[in-house]
Order: structure tokens, then sequence, then C-alpha cells
């Protein structure tokens, strides 16, 4: 399936990349491809990522309208998906050559289903992410990481502690990213 397998490539990237350790860094990811990222004002809602192209170059822009580390380097995880996912530019960028992609966790298009799941699997690649998950002691975390992977759509699971105990987690699963 091609949203696992988008899922792969970011993996595969991260091996071939000789990283060992969280956290990935997408900006690190795209400086090495010479892909310049910037912040986009924040003045401009609703667009969480920008990939562009002029010539041989290309760039990235995520939204700062939303102050959070973590949904920004999402974002520009998600602008590498497109670059590096075979098929994506042809299919995405205008006669421009820019691309946009909206935040919010719906959408049909396979293309951002493709750049989402590529953006979680680099962020989280299994072999790094799922060890460091059962070194902090939650174990039922790491089953319901594992059992995402198996899910037929996209799905994001929110995990917090109850009554103060890290090992019981309850988890809400929200399909359809």
């Amino acid at each position: 399936e091609r949203r696992g397998g988008a899922a792969d490539q970011a993996r595969e990237i991260v091996r071939d990349l000789g990283i060992r350790s969280l956290p990935v860094d997408p900006f690190e990811i795209a400086r090495q491809n010479d892909i310049i990222v910037q912040a986009k004002p924040d003045t401009a809602a609703g667009v969480s990522g920008l990939l562009m192209k002029a010539g041989n170059r290309f760039g990235i822009m995520y939204a700062t309208h939303i102050p959070s580390e973590g949904y920004q380097r999402f974002s520009v995880a998600h602008e590498l998906g497109h670059y590096f996912l075979a098929g994506h530019m042809d299919a995405i960028l205008d006669e421009s050559g820019l691309h946009q992609s909206r935040a919010g966790f719906t959408s049909a298009d396979r293309y951002e289903i493709e750049a989402d799941s590529f953006a979680a699997g680099l962020l989280m690649p299994q072999p790094l992410f799922l060890p460091a998950l059962a070194r902090a002691g939650r174990p039922f975390a790491v089953l319901a990481i594992a059992r995402v992977d198996e899910a037929d759509q996209p799905v994001v699971v929110h995990v917090w502690p109850v009554d103060g105990l890290a090992n019981r987690c309850p988890f809400r699963f929200r399909h359809g990213i």
C-alpha cells in the first residue's frame, strides 16, 4: 500500500542519513538536501506549509500562526514528503512551481495522506520510536503505536496518564488525517 510505503520511505531516509536517535530534525534533513526552509509570516492562517520549486532549487515555508514546534516540524516533514515521494511534485506543483498544504485533520487527497504518513514515519521512525517509548515505561503506548501501523487509514494517537499512573494510558484514535 502506498501510505505504508510513504512511512517506509521516510524510515529509509532516516536510516540512510545515519540518524540513530530521536528527535529527527526535518530542518536538518532539508538542509542536507539543499532545500531552503523559512518561516512563513503568521498573518497567513490556514496554510500549514508551502513547497516551492524555482528552476532546480526547492524551498519550504512553514506556518508560524500556531506557535507549536511540533506542528512546525510536522509541517516541514510533510513538505519533505512531497519532495521525496515519487510522483508528488508532478501532481501537486502548479504552473508557477508552488504547492500549498492546508492544515486540518481531513483530506481525501492521496498525495496529502501520503505526505502525512511520510511525515509521521520521518519524525517517529519505528526503529527509534518504539524502543524510546519502551524505555519510557509506557507499554500500552508502544502497543497502540504498533497497532496504528496496521490501520487502513491514517491515525493520530493521543496518550495521557490517568490518575497519575504512567502505565495506564487510555487512547483516542482519530481517523482521516
